[in-house]
């Protein structure tokens, strides 16, 4: 198990995203991989929802259960094949990179998600130029955290999440590059001077805004 600043993060650029979908006050949110549920809090706090987080430590769940109405240990892919509800936000943060059969539960999602719902997606870019430069270099050394986590099972760029994401019979409505998403950002000042043309090479992760396919 990862420390503990791992499985708290508040994800206060996300808040931003969903505070543009008009979501009406009581959606219903289900958080994937939700840690001890301090974004789950957020989100509540912010927009009044029915908080529903699923995460696979154990360790977690005591506190996780604090933050949302309903809780579910395991793994994403069988909670997913348990839970009947369907919601109006579904968020897997971090979390795509780390699940051997992704398009699986990315079917699984979609599968959970209202017709007029949203899902968002985070992973990280493989195509930083920070990774570009060290594979020049002949390196490619894993990490605690970050886009070369050891845990990371599977790896992606824009475009090839972009194919998963539409095969799997989702609709992307805006794509965010990160960190240039935040405003005043270095990463913001050079994707607006460059028109997003470096977006690929300077975003450390990508966030995904969806909605279903007919």
């Amino acid at each position: 198990m990862k420390g503990r600043s791992y499985y708290n993060s508040k994800r206060h650029e996300i808040l931003d995203i969903i505070s543009g979908l008009n979501l009406a006050p009581g959606f219903l949110h289900l958080d994937i991989g939700a840690g001890y549920g301090s974004f789950l809090s957020e989100v509540n706090n912010n927009f009044k929802t029915i908080p529903h987080g699923v995460e696979l430590q154990e360790e977690c769940i005591p506190k996780l259960t604090e933050n949302a109405t309903f809780t579910f240990q395991g793994d994403c892919i069988s909670v997913l094949d348990e839970i009947k509800t369907k919601f109006h936000l579904i968020t897997a943060l971090d979390v795509v990179e780390h699940v051997d059969e992704w398009q699986k539960l990315l079917t699984g999602i979609r599968s959970h998600l209202r017709d007029n719902g949203f899902a968002i997606f985070c992973v990280p870019n493989i195509q930083n130029i920070r990774i570009i430069l060290d594979l020049i270099s002949g390196r490619w050394t894993y990490t605690s955290s970050g886009i070369l986590d050891s845990t990371h099972l599977r790896f992606f760029t824009r475009k090839s999440f972009s194919f998963g994401l539409e095969t799997n019979g989702f609709r992307i409505i805006k794509v965010f590059g990160y960190p240039s998403c935040i405003k005043g950002s270095i990463s913001s000042k050079i994707s607006q001077i460059t028109l997003g043309m470096l977006d690929d090479f300077i975003s450390s992760r990508y966030i995904f805004v969806c909605g279903k396919l007919p």
